[in-house]
C-alpha cells in the first residue's frame, strides 16, 4: 500500500504544475508519452535485449531558451531479462525476470536543425532516472525442455533493490511542434539485485551457484505528444511594399 500511496503522491506533484502551463505556455511544456522497451539483465548469464517490456505516462518540461529545456517524467516502465531461442534450446539454466517500475527522469534537452515551419527537428537529451520497484516475478528453470524444467530457489527476493538510480541518453525525431519519436538507452548505475548470502547449491550432480548480482540495461522506442506548447510564429510568406506617395 505504501508504494501505491507514494506514486499517487509523486502524480500529484506532478500534474499539479502542468495545470498552470496553459496559462504561462511560453515557460512550459507538457504532454504524454507510451512505448515499448527492449531490456537485458548484466549477470544472469544471458545476452542480448531480449525481454519485450512496455512504458507509459507523463512528461513536462520548463524552457530556458529556444533551443534548450529541462524536462521530467512520470513513467510507468516495465522491464526484465529472458533467454533467447537459441539459449531455451540448451540444456543449461534460464532466468525470467519481469520488473515493474515507476520512472522520474530528469533530461537536459537540446534542440537543432529548425524547419520553415519554426519548429525544431531535433533534439539530444542526457540526463539521470529515479525509478521505484512496484513488483519483481522470477521464474529459475534448469532447461526450457517441458520434460526437464525444475524451478530452482536460486534468486533470494530479499535481495531486490528498490530504488534505481540510472543515466539516460537518447535522441528525438519532432515531425512537427507537438509529435515525434524518441530513441533512448537506459543503464543503471546501481544494482537492481544484489544476493545477500549467495551459496553454492547442488542440483543432481551439477553443482550451480547462486546468482550474486543483477544491473539492468535497456532501450526504449517511444511516441510522445505535446498537449501543452508555445505557440510558434509563422514566418511571413512576403511583405507588402508600401507605395510612394
Amino acid at each position: 500500500m505504501k508504494k501505491e500511496q507514494t506514486l499517487f503522491l509523486i502524480l500529484l506533484f506532478f500534474i499539479q504544475p502542468a495545470l498552470y502551463a496553459q496559462k504561462y505556455s511560453s515557460l512550459f511544456k507538457a504532454g504524454a508519452t507510451a512505448g515499448v522497451n527492449l531490456s537485458q539483465i548484466d549477470g544472469d548469464e544471458q545476452f542480448g535485449y531480449k525481454k519485450k517490456g512496455f512504458n507509459f505516462g507523463l512528461r513536462g518540461a520548463v524552457i530556458l531558451r529556444k533551443d534548450i529545456d529541462i524536462s521530467t517524467e512520470l513513467l510507468y516502465s516495465r522491464r526484465g531479462a529472458e533467454p533467447s531461442s537459441t539459449e531455451k534450446s540448451k540444456n543449461k539454466r534460464l532466468a525470467f525476470l519481469t520488473l515493474h517500475y515507476a520512472e522520474v527522469p530528469i533530461l537536459f534537452n537540446y534542440f537543432y536543425d529548425k524547419s520553415e515551419l519554426g519548429h525544431y527537428r531535433w533534439n539530444f537529451y542526457v540526463g539521470m532516472s529515479y525509478g521505484r520497484l512496484l513488483k519483481s516475478e522470477t521464474l529459475i528453470l534448469k532447461s526450457y525442455s517441458l520434460t526437464d524444467s525444475v524451478q530452482q530457489n536460486l534468486v533470494n527476493t530479499i535481495g531486490y533493490n528498490s530504488s534505481d538510480f540510472s543515466l539516460i541518453f537518447g535522441i528525438k525525431r519532432y515531425f512537427n511542434s507537438r509529435i515525434g519519436l524518441s530513441l533512448r538507452h537506459t543503464l543503471s548505475m546501481n544494482f537492481v539485485y544484489k544476493n545477500p548470502e549467495p551459496v553454492l547449491v547442488t542440483r543432481g550432480q551439477q553443482p550451480r551457484k547462486d546468482y550474486t548480482s543483477f544491473r539492468s540495461y535497456f532501450v526504449s522506442l517511444n511516441v510522445f505528444y505535446d498537449f501543452i506548447t508555445p505557440k510558434i510564429k509563422k514566418p511571413r510568406k512576403g511583405k507588402t511594399i508600401p507605395k510612394a506617395k
